[in-house]
């Protein structure tokens, strides 16, 4: 019914569109399109061929779902920052920036670090667990996670003194 191969020449452009018969759920649906460059077969022997592949998310959202961004509770657990971001809704969200801070008494920033941002689907969460260094740990007062997303700005902080246990 439809080209699962397609050859584009040098210089052309090929117009793929994608679709679906069945309508979504009450939740979205997520798929991958898979592009691939397939070898030509005909390179000169003892030279390295570069070919080109790419995976793109493909979301099917059916009207009226939305994201719905959460974080947990802070825990600092053997000297590892841990919280979770999840998302209860029913269409996927993705994350701009993941921000951990821990600060000491005064206010100084101890530690500033960002952590990896991507999309986080319907239904999901993400944990982060991030080492606290014993000598950071000690010094620290309080701890703050700010989550940027598409659909919301998050943020959780926590009260020491924490757990600064075994690590490694």
């Amino acid at each position: 019914m439809f080209p699962t191969l397609l050859s584009v020449p040098p210089g052309a452009s090929r117009i793929l569109r994608v679709g679906t018969l069945s309508a979504p759920e009450a939740q979205e649906a997520t798929y991958r399109l898979l592009v691939t460059e397939l070898p030509k077969g005909d390179g000169p022997k003892g030279q390295i061929a570069m070919r080109l592949r790419m995976s793109i998310p493909v979301f099917l959202t059916p009207k009226g779902a939305t994201a719905e961004p959460a974080l947990s509770e802070l825990a600092v657990v053997d000297g590892a920052v841990q919280v979770t971001l999840r998302n209860t809704g029913t269409a996927h969200t993705r994350a701009r920036t993941v921000r951990l801070t821990a600060e000491a008494a005064d206010g100084t920033a101890l530690l500033d670090r960002a952590l990896p941002a991507w999309y986080l689907l319907a239904g999901d969460s993400r944990p982060y667990a991030v080492p606290l260094p014993a000598h950071i740990c000690a010094e620290t007062t309080r701890l703050r996670v700010a989550v940027e997303t598409l659909d919301a700005h998050l943020q959780t902080s926590a009260q020491g003194p924490f757990d600064c246990g075994p690590q490694g």
